[in-house]
């Protein structure tokens, strides 16, 4: 799998997909804003990391660094105030 990192999202692809996904910076759940639900599902994947899909872990990974820990959902948190 690769992840290519743009400006404001991610695209994963994979060799054998048909498609593309692409995700949105800490739009976890999908409804394409990042907001205090988001940094809940953040949280929630911090204690069950393996309840999580590959898309929704690059989009809970806000600040690119290869973790999902709680400084993604303080940064989702600080931008939703």
């Amino acid at each position: 799998m690769r992840i290519l990192i743009g400006a404001t999202c991610f695209i994963m692809a994979t060799s054998l997909a048909l498609g593309v996904v692409v995700v949105k910076k800490g739009d976890v759940n999908g409804d394409a804003k990042a907001d205090k639900v988001d940094a809940q599902l953040i949280m929630r994947i911090m204690l069950r990391p393996g309840t999580a899909s590959p898309s929704q872990k690059a989009a809970a990974d806000v600040n690119g660094d290869g973790v999902v820990d709680i400084r993604d959902a303080r940064s989702i948190l600080k931008k939703a105030s």
